[in-house]
């Protein structure tokens, strides 16, 4: 009977630390899974139990191998007091959301700042791995920026914001500075994240375009109004400002104002405007609508408004079946499109692009996706944002040669259209009576001039209707 007794206790030690990972485990999910209940609109309520459990297992495998010394190391490492920590979770789900103090390490260099939760849906910050927001001392910028979110992509593939910020910059947008690290808090793995710099005021600063306002327009998440129209491309009073001209009140948003009416066209940099239309053509993007995801620089010496690229998603693989090659997701962009100068520049933009940046942006596809496999080889995983599914390793790696295929695809395509010969079959013509014709003219192509050429020589045509 001793015996029988001693092999229990026994057996109740060795089994001790798998029962205490279980009951963890169990926990942990029943907590995200109420969590989960709470906030989505997304999911069945029967797949939330699954994607609960499945996430906090994911979690808790790294951090038994971290017991055992086999961790996954990190490209940047935050750290932050336990007891804010725990505030930080504790005030998830409420709209209480600040700065703890924290320091990172990146490069072998020690930053000093604070760190926060970032986004305003359920995704950024209720999972595991989470997406969150670092801001450096005034002293010590981090690569010279001051401010970095660390962001769960969007995609398996990881590259869709990375890689359309790249092509931004090479088309003359305003982007911001991004790239794919792996991150850490506490030295406990936090997932793959795209590293990306804020945009405000540091932001301008860099580019050399202080003293200037950024006004953002975004009317979706926990911080859309209700009850009014969600369209902000008609509501002046939705944008907020993230930066401003000192010089003039926070609060003044005329020129928006004036914007917005669409009758003051010469407010805009038609310029870089059609840069971006092209950019949204090219990354085949829907992510610019009435509703969000609108950032602008207003220029006040030189009287103008200039886009800021943010958050494109590009090559997104559910819009991929869409047919559309100008892509028109928006009234201001609608307008635009009624403007000959604006059409013409941006017909010049992708002769420039395809004639002078196709082939290095190519190149920065290849090792983008070569430092994603590694990223990808190092976590095990990845998930969207959304976290519908989880995608391990080799089914991952697969889906960015599926994505390098799309981004070729799609350029190809655009180029076609915009560059392309031109269809003998869009222009007509019909003679009128003795000396007047009437011209028919089809298709996309930018037309220079119409020259008509008559084999009666002696013959007049006086009226030429198109």
């Amino acid at each position: 009977m001793k015996n029988i007794k001693k092999l229990i206790i026994l057996t109740l030690i060795i089994t001790l630390p798998i029962n205490y990972w279980y009951f963890k485990w169990l926990y942990n999910t029943y907590s995200l899974y109420e969590n989960l209940h709470k906030v989505s609109v997304f999911f069945k309520k029967d797949t939330f139990l699954y994607k609960s459990g499945i996430l906090e297992f994911l979690s808790l495998k790294e951090e038994v191998l971290k017991t055992f010394g086999f961790g996954t190391k990190s490209d940047v490492n935050i750290f932050i007091e336990h007891k804010d920590l725990n505030e930080l979770n504790n005030e998830i789900l409420t709209i209480k959301n600040e700065y703890k103090k924290a320091f990172c390490i990146s490069d072998n260099q020690l930053f000093k700042g604070k760190v926060k939760y970032r986004g305003d849906n359920y995704y950024h910050w209720l999972f595991p791995q989470k997406s969150w927001k670092f801001k450096s001392s005034k002293k010590q910028l981090f690569n010279g920026v001051r401010k970095y979110n660390f962001i769960i992509p969007k995609g398996y593939e990881l590259l869709n914001n990375h890689l359309s910020y790249k092509i931004a910059k090479k088309l003359g947008l305003l982007a911001p500075e991004s790239k794919i690290v792996t991150l850490s808090v506490n030295n406990d793995f936090n997932g793959i994240k795209l590293m990306a710099e804020q945009i405000d005021e540091g932001f301008l600063r860099r580019n050399k375009r202080m003293p200037n306002d950024i006004y953002k327009g975004d009317n979706m998440g926990s911080k859309r109004f209700i009850g009014i129209t969600s369209n902000i491309l008609k509501v002046p009073s939705l944008w907020g400002k993230v930066s401003y001209n000192n010089h003039h009140k926070k609060e003044n948003h005329k020129p928006l104002e004036y914007l917005l009416n669409y009758k003051r066209f010469d407010l805009l940099d038609l310029n870089s405007f059609a840069k971006f239309s092209f950019f949204i053509d090219l990354i085949n993007t829907y992510h610019y609508d009435n509703s969000h995801n609108w950032i602008l620089n207003y220029d006040n010496y030189y009287e103008k408004f200039f886009p800021i690229v943010w958050d494109p998603v590009g090559w997104w693989e559910d819009w991929q079946n869409r047919k559309h090659i100008i892509i028109i997701s928006s009234q201001l962009l609608s307008k635009l499109h009624q403007n000959y100068s604006f059409i013409k520049q941006k017909y010049k933009t992708a002769y420039d692009f395809f004639k002078n940046s196709e082939e290095n942006f190519l190149i920065d596809v290849d090792n983008a996706i070569k430092i994603a496999t590694k990223k990808i080889r190092e976590s095990k995983f990845t998930f969207r944002m959304d976290s519908r599914k989880i995608k391990f390793q080799k089914e991952s790696i697969k889906h960015l040669k599926k994505f390098k295929e799309r981004i070729i695809k799609r350029m190809n395509l655009v180029k076609k259209f915009y560059l392309g010969n031109v269809n003998k079959k869009h222009y007509r013509y019909t003679l009128l009576n003795s000396n007047a014709i009437r011209i028919s003219v089809d298709g996309t192509k930018m037309i220079d001039k119409i020259i008509i050429k008559l084999k009666d020589k002696g013959k007049n045509i006086n009226n030429v209707y198109i």
